[in-house]
């Protein structure tokens, strides 16, 4: 088995898609991998490239970085695409399910807006997404340091601001997720005084 099997592997085992699946992959073991020894050089340059290793830290085998090659964490691009996929087909079980038709209405782009909240509430339940402040761009209604409380705000443009082209080739007006991600700790810092 390669190392990228073995994290691949791990990955899919830790993604239950229960409540409270969200893992880091940082730290984790590795089954049937035997760590490698690497100089403090070699795991420098490693670092500054995003390369993952499986090494002896003491007593641990552990995996780290957990990155993908342009540093994102492994787990934040799994969780995302996860929510990508959800929120996709939720609006294609939306757009499909549907016996009469959705109008081109407020009211019809609200069912968009509750298809992607039910996929933004999963990711929640998850652990992914986390209650917080808005640390992004101002999009619609929210500012920069206007608080999530869900963790996600959804929105869409009004049906009747939309241009007559758009509503002619029955395009949804547009909408907007704007989510926290939840943070995850992989190291620590402890100062201990004594007198």
């Amino acid at each position: 088995m390669t190392a990228g099997g073995g994290m691949l592997g791990r990955m899919m085992g830790l993604n239950t898609g229960l409540p409270g699946c969200a893992f880091t992959l940082w730290g984790k073991q590795l089954a049937g991998m035997p760590p490698t020894e690497y100089s403090a050089e070699a795991i420098s340059t490693m670092d500054d490239q995003h390369v993952n290793r499986y090494v002896n830290r003491g007593p641990y085998a552990m995996l780290e970085p957990g990155v993908c090659a342009d540093g994102t964490p492994y787990d934040e691009l799994l969780f995302l695409d996860q929510l990508e996929n959800e929120i996709q087909r939720n609006c294609l079980d939306l757009l499909t399910g549907t016996k009469t038709k959705i109008p081109y209405t407020n009211a019809g782009a609200m069912q968009f807006v509750a298809a992607c909240e039910e996929a933004c509430e999963r990711a929640k339940e998850r652990g992914f997404l986390e209650p917080g402040v808005w640390k992004g761009g101002d999009t619609m209604s929210l500012a920069y340091g206007d608080a999530l409380p869900k963790g996600y705000l959804v929105q869409a443009e009004r049906a009747e601001d939309r241009p007559q082209t758009e509503k002619a080739l029955r395009v949804c007006p547009p909408i907007y997720i704007c989510a926290n991600l939840g943070g995850a700790i992989q190291s620590v810092k402890i100062r201990v005084s004594v007198t």
